[in-house]
């Protein structure tokens, strides 16, 4: 009996080699368009390295550091283009810490060529300033910028690879939001950075992005910032907020801007009338003011109506564009609680007022579960669609019970506006 079963036990073992050496070699002899079969096993490898800071030589304690491939899969090629849009945003995936000798190890690491990212205040990040299309197509420029901040490490199968990195202090500008009163205020504050060809986006200098914290005095201070042009403004929105709560713990929270009013340094609502800040290779800009106009701002609030009928429609979208210029300032929905759009912030000025979308609409409120956020939501038919319309409007006070008549649907027009408090432009 033990004989017959060990011999089992050698044939079963025998039987194991041979199904995971028939796996192992290639498979061909299929004819035409012949496929090849190969499974390797392959051994992670490894990174340490130790992250130190240009200006003082001490340690970057805690920095966040990350590898990048120099020559990314199609996968990681494929999530670049998915997120936001943007094909050539730079995809992290892991991120480990320094110890508080700076120290940093990654493991399990797949074979091949990466760059090291470290991300720490107030230091220059390459998350923050370069692209996945940059790394590819470097320009002169990008490329020296890429030899400051990128460490190139080469990862062997079941080895450890070594990468150390300097950081490099960047720039910052700081300074404080209030209102025309004096009284400081907690606003989100937004950078902006001049790009190739003279265009203006949002700067997030950091891999976690994301708006400069504003204090309760109205100090806010951006850091890790490159050479450049920047703008920043300050955000006065009005925000809808749902909270559930189990007695002291927060289960569900959930914000939903109705509407926002950008306020650019020092103190204007217009964009190209912002002041521009001129930073240097490391400098520190201080003393940036962001004013809020209070006395210039008013509210403005009315209703949509058939042209032909007069009568009131409960759905649409109205948004405040530039008169001289066409862009927008501010939009809103016409709001279900009373069938009115309403804006609590609009700068005294010339503008044109757009409506689109405008429609009879149907809705039923229908709860969603107990704690849940918002605790319910609004179910929405299309009864009948309007046309669009537009109208000239100038702003000196605020402005209530304005009528915009909206044309008949597959009908734009320019719809007669009665302004009670504003006066209208021919």
């Amino acid at each position: 009996m033990q004989r017959t079963g060990l011999c089992c036990s050698v044939w079963m073992w025998l039987a194991s080699i041979i199904l995971v050496l028939s796996v192992v070699t290639s498979v061909s002899g299929w004819g035409a368009g012949q496929t090849t079969i190969q499974h390797r096993l392959v051994t992670p490898g490894s990174i340490s390295g130790r992250v130190t800071l240009d200006d003082t030589n001490g340690p970057a304690r805690f920095a966040a550091v990350s590898i990048q491939p120099v020559e990314p899969s199609s996968s990681v090629a494929d999530a670049a283009k998915q997120k936001d849009g943007d094909p050539g945003i730079l995809t992290v995936s892991r991120i480990v810490r320094t110890t508080v000798d700076g120290s940093f190890l990654i493991s399990h690491v797949a074979p091949g060529t990466y760059y090291v990212m470290v991300d720490a205040d107030p230091y220059l990040s390459a998350a923050g300033l370069l692209t996945r299309e940059q790394l590819d197509h470097p320009t002169k420029k990008i490329a020296d910028l890429m030899a400051r901040l990128l460490v190139p490490v080469v990862v062997m199968s079941g080895r450890n690879s070594t990468a150390d990195v300097r950081l490099h202090r960047g720039g910052s500008l700081s300074g404080t939001v209030r209102f025309d009163d004096g009284a400081p205020f907690e606003a989100s504050v937004r950078l902006f950075r001049m790009e190739d060809k003279g265009v203006w986006k949002e700067f997030h200098a950091h891999l976690s992005g994301g708006n400069a914290s504003v204090d309760d005095l109205g100090r806010f201070r951006f850091v890790g910032l490159p050479e450049g042009s920047y703008r920043v403004s300050a955000t006065l929105s009005v925000d809808e907020e749902f909270m559930s709560r189990r007695r002291t713990t927060i289960e569900g929270w959930m914000s939903r801007s109705l509407y926002s009013l950008q306020i650019y340094s020092p103190n204007t609502t217009r964009e190209k009338d912002a002041k521009i800040y001129q930073l240097s290779d490391g400098q520190d800009e201080e003393g940036v003011q962001i004013e809020v106009p209070l006395g210039k701002l008013h509210s403005l609030a009315g209703s949509l109506v058939e042209k032909a009928s007069g009568r009131p429609i409960n759905a649409g979208h109205v948004s405040v564009l530039f008169a001289d210029d066409g862009k927008e300032l501010m939009s809103t929905d016409v709001s279900a609680e009373d069938d009115a759009f309403h804006l609590a912030f609009v700068p005294e000025g010339s503008y044109t007022l757009r409506v689109t979308n405008a429609r009879d609409a149907d809705r039923i409120e229908v709860l969603n579960p107990s704690g849940a956020v918002p605790p319910s939501n609004t179910k929405e038919k299309t009864l009948q669609s309007f046309g669009q319309t537009t109208q000239s409007i100038t702003v000196t006070t605020d402005v209530q019970g304005l009528l915009i008549a909206v044309p008949s649907s597959n009908h734009t027009d320019a719809a007669a506006v009665v302004s009670p408090g504003a006066d209208s432009l021919p």
